[in-house]
């Protein structure tokens, strides 16, 4: 949101990785885990594969608004016991499901971007 409103945004160096994976695709995901038989039980993990390290992300956020607002980084520090590196194991969940994601990183973005514009003006 404060890209959005034109806002700086303080946040720590940036340097986790997370798996971002867009809605749509971890709804689908989810849905055949749903419905597909033989699968009980299973620990699958709904995810992209790729991890991104958080700097990027809120840099791509911040490109893509173009807006006056600015990232911080390194203004806060870590969390202790910080996760830097969290991301989807997803050969498993690609031969269980036969499932894959389908919109990237900056598209899911965008598209994100979009929908908040949007309930901003309602």
């Amino acid at each position: 949101m404060a890209a959005l409103k034109g806002q700086n945004f303080k946040m720590t160096v940036g340097e986790q990785q997370r798996d971002f994976i867009y809605v749509d695709d971890l709804i689908e995901g989810m849905i055949c885990a749903a419905i597909r038989p033989g699968i009980e039980g299973m620990t699958l993990d709904l995810g992209t594969g790729h991890g991104t390290e958080i700097r990027q992300v809120i840099s791509l956020i911040y490109e893509l608004v173009q807006g006056t607002g600015e990232p911080c980084m390194g203004v806060l520090p870590y969390r202790k016991c910080e996760v830097m590196w969290l991301v989807a194991d997803v050969e498993r969940t690609a031969n269980a499901l036969d499932w894959h994601y389908q919109v990237d990183l900056k598209d899911g973005l965008t598209r994100t971007i979009a929908w908040y514009r949007q309930e901003m003006e309602k």
